[in-house]
């Protein structure tokens, strides 16, 4: 009986001393929360943040306090909760932390990290080839990570292990915040004034600009422009979407907020930009004349088309119907050589042609006077004009009748009349005697010729019907 009782007494005593630890536990808890709560307030993006500790510190790691300066890299044990410093693994409990602030019995850094977690390009600065490796024999990069802020009492201060010159506490000043303005909220950052740099990245107006210059106190501006042809991404890439920059114009601003900077200068893209600015102006490709059909050939289109030449793959000629009415100007049309029927101006004959648009300051006036030159360097030219073009010419012997066009090289050239082989192919008039039937001038055939080239079957019979009288 007296056993069960005194059972009875012991677990009320068990029960009373938990509620008074669970009490005095939410105590500590609640101070934790309250201290964060009051770090929170120097603007530090507290993610896990360490609490003030309440171990005595020695007296060595107060005369290594009183050394440390802002800039430096410290080697101290990781500020946060037993419970927390159990997980991290053997070997990474105590790590350099860069010091951004100091106070009056702590430290406000960032953790660096051998094997850093996976952060952006704009959440980090990286020490190349920082820490040496004994294991693997060789060196490995350090990463300050701006994810975590961290308030440092002295009691976890080990050694001094860097100080970083100027210039570079300032590019992580620059960092930082180019990092606080993405993130749209205040970070812990050194208490310095921020430059501005060639290379920097600015968000103004929801566009973004790339820094080149200041001149006469205004600040000289390239826009980026989403995609581009980008030979590397690393030029310049921000939300995942690789940019290029324009530099076809560029944008002057008085005066730049450095809350705009999103993305600090960097050597490689500020290498490349450089590279294409100071590219040579690409020369002017020389135009490519040439000549796909014999100069003079009609085209039967609408209007019909005197052909010339061939320029950078664009076919150029003169309007048949100005032409008559002695209008030269030059005219641009799609090269159809199923309508290229035949020859009705020789080169010599062009040779005006070519003189009258010389004469109005053409812009192929090079090749015009090339051409030219040469016809009128050249003693026999090979196309020539027995006849009127449009002439009819009957075989004595065998009666066949042609269409004459033109003579080259000696040889007569026509469209041989009613030839279902031929349709209305140019070919030789090979008939050694022949009689004219008929001299027709161009013009009186341009309605036949048109029936011709559509038909592709020798001049219609209706033609013939209508004009046989004329022909016998």
């Amino acid at each position: 009986m007296n056993k069960n009782i005194m059972e009875y007494f012991k677990s009320i005593q068990t029960f009373i001393r938990s509620l008074f630890y669970k009490h005095e536990e939410q105590t500590k808890q609640n101070k934790c929360t309250l201290q964060q709560e009051k770090y929170l307030k120097i603007g530090a993006n507290i993610c896990n943040i360490g609490f003030k500790s309440k171990h005595a510190y020695e007296d060595w790691q107060e005369d290594i306090f009183n050394h440390i300066s802002v800039g430096d890299l410290v080697y101290c044990t990781m500020p946060v909760t037993d419970k927390v410093l159990k997980t991290i693994p053997e070997g990474h409990t105590t790590r350099p932390f860069l010091i951004v602030r100091k106070g009056k019995d702590e430290l406000y850094g960032y953790a660096c990290a051998t094997h850093p977690k996976p952060l952006r390009s704009y959440e980090k600065h990286i020490f190349i080839n920082e820490v040496y490796d004994s294991q693997n024999a060789r060196y490995k990069d350090s990463v300050v990570q701006f994810d975590c802020a961290y308030v440092i009492p002295i009691a976890h201060i080990q050694y001094i292990y860097k100080e970083l010159d100027e210039y570079c506490v300032r590019q992580i000043a620059r960092e930082l915040k180019a990092y606080a303005n993405i993130r749209g909220k205040a970070i812990l950052n050194f208490d310095m004034e921020i430059p501005i740099h060639k290379g920097d990245i600015f968000k103004i107006n929801k566009s973004y600009y790339y820094f080149n210059e200041k001149k006469d106190h205004k600040y000289e501006m390239y826009k980026c422009v989403n995609g581009g042809d980008l030979i590397d991404s690393k030029y310049f890439r921000f939300k995942n979407i690789p940019r290029s920059i324009d530099f076809s114009n560029t944008y002057t601003f008085e005066d730049l907020d450095i809350n705009n900077l999103i993305e600090v200068s960097c050597t490689c893209r500020n290498d490349w930009v450089n590279k294409q600015l100071n590219k040579p102006r690409p020369k002017e490709k020389k135009k490519q004349y040439e000549r796909k059909l014999t100069p003079g050939t009609i085209i039967f289109e609408e209007p019909w088309i005197i052909y010339l030449f061939d320029c950078d793959n664009i076919s150029y000629g003169i309007d048949y119907n100005k032409f008559k009415n002695h209008t030269y100007e030059l005219v641009e049309f799609k090269l159809n050589m199923d309508k290229a029927t035949h020859i009705v101006f020789t080169e010599q004959q062009c040779a005006s042609i070519y003189k009258a648009l010389i004469e109005q300051n053409d812009i192929h006036i090079e090749y015009l006077n090339k051409r030219l030159n040469s016809i009128e360097n050249t003693m026999i030219l090979p196309y020539e004009l027995e006849y009127s073009v449009g002439t009819i010419l009957e075989s004595r012997f065998d009666e066949i009748k042609y269409v004459y066009l033109y003579t080259y090289n000696k040889k007569k050239f026509g469209l041989k009349i009613n030839s279902k082989n031929h349709k209305n192919k140019v070919v030789p008039i090979h008939a050694k005697e022949f009689d004219v039937v008929d001299q027709l001038r161009f013009e009186c055939m341009k309605e036949e010729l048109k029936i011709v080239q559509k038909k592709r079957s020798g001049f219609c019979t209706k033609y013939f019907k209508g004009h046989r009288s004329k022909f016998n």
